[in-house]
């Protein structure tokens, strides 16, 4: 039997020699280091960790923080295994790549935070091809919702209209991350404009008090202070206009708002609910 002192290193499956005189054995795939891990997080203050002096970074701790969605926070990722030396790791957030990630030691990373939106961020970091992760370990600050334009009036059942969404945080680039809900569909387009603003397609509804409200990924709903109103349907016109008073006759109803799909409408004459009533489209009714 021969013992060894196992020097500085890391992988897995890596060969093992023994060499006496000329002759040397290998036995492949024998032998793995430690893999990494992360065990714990600290994010610095925005704008005051010079990221050349490790020092300065731990004498701004604050941990447990909320990210700036603009970036350039900064994030200690403490753990194990990363190395005695520079192997030049990578960590992100999320999807996204830090904006550089600076190897301390066997048992620090720093990572630059890039632009970013969402709660619950893992932290991915890869060091000699091992990956290692942290799952829901951050989060960027919540937008913040203060207006909504474009529902001061009732919207027509087929929708169309668009609100302007007014706030901070909405991302000083497009994440593809908000969504905008109203009662409970989801508006289907949302298109990002700037940091404070975003603009939502209305779908077709009816009905109201709807809640328009945004919505991110690892955080509550941002409601709006004020609700949105589809307008009332309107019957503009019967035919034919006269029937049997035992009923039973097929009586076409015209008009508006009635919906851009079945919403359950129910036609009545006087104050009796017809016996069937169909949806045919936004403007009939049978």
């Amino acid at each position: 039997a021969i013992r060894c002192r196992v020097p500085p290193g890391r992988g897995i499956n890596l060969d093992v020699s023994v060499e006496i005189y000329h002759g040397v054995s290998t036995l492949p795939s024998a032998f793995n280091f430690s893999a990494p891990s992360i065990t714990g997080l600290q994010v610095f203050l925005n704008g005051t960790c010079n990221r050349s002096s490790y020092d300065e970074c731990l004498d701004v701790n604050r941990t447990g923080a909320y990210l700036d969605p603009e970036g350039d926070d900064s994030v200690r990722i403490v753990g194990l295994n990363f190395g005695l030396e520079d192997s030049t790791p990578v960590a992100r957030l999320g999807a996204t790549p830090c904006v550089s990630t600076v190897w301390y030691s066997d048992t620090s990373l720093l990572c630059a935070t890039p632009k970013g939106m969402g709660g619950a961020q893992t932290v991915v970091a890869t060091i000699s091809l091992a990956r290692v992760t942290m799952m829901d370990a951050l989060s960027y600050q919540a937008p913040t919702l203060t207006s909504v334009l474009g529902m001061e009036n009732p919207i027509p059942a087929v929708g169309g209209a668009t609100l302007v969404l007014q706030g901070d945080g909405f991302g000083s680039i497009d994440h593809n991350a908000l969504a905008v809900r109203i009662g409970t569909s989801l508006a289907p387009t949302v298109m990002w404009q700037s940091d404070q603003e975003i603009h939502a397609l209305v779908g077709p509804g009816v009905g109201f008090d709807h809640t328009v409200q945004i919505e991110l990924p690892g955080f509550e709903p941002i409601p709006a202070n004020h609700t949105l109103h589809y307008q009332a349907p309107g019957v503009t016109a019967v035919h034919p206009n006269t029937g049997p008073s035992a009923g039973g006759a097929n009586v076409t109803f015209y008009g508006r708002n009635f919906g851009a799909h079945d919403e359950g409408a129910i036609a009545s004459i006087a104050d009796t609910a017809c016996q069937k009533t169909t949806w045919i489209n936004d403007s009939m009714l049978q």
